[in-house]
């Protein structure tokens, strides 16, 4: 306790650089996929021992290759910043928003079931359907398909949880995009 009560104000600025790099993304300065892992897991026991509520959105920008391939990465950058800013935008206070990877974000929803978990889904697909990136005078429509899931439908494992938030996401792409999906899958075995 003494050693940190002396760090100087350089030290300090250091550390809290030091812990964002660790746990932003360096690109969309939301979390990261190493942060959510951590998250889900602690998230998880917090479920096991107060018996909360837990769901997971996954959400995948559809065409997103198409768009790099059409406008270049540097808009492919700025569609990842764009769609992660309308996602913190309609999300509620204490949501975990992350980038997973690529163009797939994740989020971990407390102390909801899945129709609100839905619903607050469906308020990102529209909310990213109704604001297209607009980029040096181009406007450029952009949808996202995305996976809903709760943990008591994942039997409380964070593995069959993701699964199933993930194969969820993949029906919406199959079904034709632009959609949120919460219904029956075949989860991978």
């Amino acid at each position: 306790m003494l050693r940190f009560s002396l760090l100087s104000a350089n030290e300090i600025e250091f550390m809290e650089k030091m812990y964002e790099a660790a746990v932003l993304d360096p690109l969309t300065r939301i979390y990261n996929r190493r942060y959510f892992f951590g998250l889900l897991h602690q998230y998880i026991e917090k479920n096991m021992r107060a018996k909360q509520r837990l769901a997971l959105i996954i959400i995948d920008i559809d065409h997103f290759k198409i768009l790099n391939d059409t406008y270049g990465h540097q808009v492919g950058d700025f569609a990842l910043r764009h769609v992660s800013s309308l996602i913190c935008l309609t999300v509620r206070a204490g949501d975990k928003v992350c980038r997973f990877g690529g163009e797939e974000f994740t989020i971990l929803l407390n102390e909801v079931d899945l129709p609100e978990a839905t619903s607050i889904a469906e308020r990102i697909r529209a909310t990213v359907e109704d604001n297209p990136l607009l980029y040096e005078g181009a406007v450029i429509p952009m949808t996202v398909s995305i996976g809903v899931a709760t943990l008591d439908h994942a039997f409380g494992s964070p593995d069959r949880l993701f699964a199933l938030a993930d194969a969820r996401m993949y029906e919406a792409k199959n079904a034709g995009r632009n959609q949120v999906c919460n219904g029956p899958v075949a989860l991978p075995r």
